[in-house]
């Protein structure tokens, strides 16, 4: 997850301005995508069906020793032990209550981010759960790379056990934005799992979680080409999960810039919709 607090600045402003005009709580931007991910058959079967398949390839990528997923993995890597490396938020961990606090109590991230966290609440998303196991039985080491901070390290860890995922006991698998040097860009951190590690396969919700940030953080059209640049990766070495409430998608229609007026941000938004007229 690569979370983009403008998302929910701009939510929370319509939604006073909705609420001033007398407008039903329903009509908060969020709600559609959020209740989507929440309610819906589509969006579960989706993430069983990118889990599945990545289950399904996980023998081959074991036996096949020229196999890795890390643009990162560099020298002989052969004999190295394999892992996987996941994201956690929108990839092995549903947030969307925390999407709900944000609606009913029309406020943005990060208010109640941290809280939301320790709380340790979340719900496996649906299919993380089971191809975790399934590769912790074969002997792959489970890495999470997450961007939350390190402070929420202790939170993020209760969860992940409470809910069964498996957590090494020899060593850290569970790898913050801000623990000692590392920043939000998750390259240095696939490096030193790769320093270690043949990575078989990469699972998350945002281009970041697989390449670089500044190649994640483009214009749309240089996001399709990153896309497109990596063709014969998605669906064999990786896994994207989908995720409509909020990443770099959303920030690339403005230029990431955040500061800009609510109303600016809109426009450009609607400006990036193509209704072939």
């Amino acid at each position: 997850m690569q979370r983009a607090r403008a998302s929910h600045a701009t939510a929370v402003a319509l939604l006073l301005t909705a609420a001033g005009c007398g407008a039903h709580r329903g009509h908060h931007p969020l709600t559609m995508a959020t209740l989507y991910a929440q309610t819906s058959a589509e969006s579960a079967a989706s993430c069983r069906a990118i889990y599945a398949a990545a289950r399904a390839q996980l023998d081959a990528a074991l036996a096949d020793r020229t196999w890795t997923a890390a643009l990162e993995q560099e020298g002989d890597f052969a004999a190295k032990p394999p892992a996987v490396v996941l994201d956690v938020d929108e990839t092995v961990l549903d947030n969307s209550p925390y999407e709900v606090r944000l609606i009913e109590d029309r406020t943005s991230y990060p208010d109640g981010w941290d809280a939301w966290c320790d709380q340790a609440a979340a719900k496996p998303v649906a299919g993380a759960l089971e191809f975790t196991r399934f590769a912790a039985e074969r002997g792959v080491t489970v890495f999470y790379v997450t961007n939350r901070k390190a402070n929420l390290e202790d939170g993020t860890r209760r969860n992940l056990v409470a809910e069964g995922f498996p957590i090494a006991e020899d060593r850290d698998v569970v790898l913050m934005a801000d623990e000692g040097k590392w920043t939000s860009d998750k390259t240095s951190r696939r490096r030193s799992i790769a320093a270690t590690h043949r990575i078989l396969m990469l699972f998350g919700d945002n281009m970041g979680d697989f390449v670089a940030r500044d190649e994640a953080r483009g214009t749309p059209a240089e996001r399709a080409a990153v896309m497109e640049r990596h063709a014969v990766q998605w669906g064999t070495r990786w896994f994207m999960l989908p995720n409509a409430m909020y990443g770099y998608w959303d920030g690339a229609v403005f230029d990431y810039d955040y500061d800009q007026p609510e109303s600016t941000i809109d426009r450009l938004r609607l400006d990036g919709l193509d209704g072939k007229r």
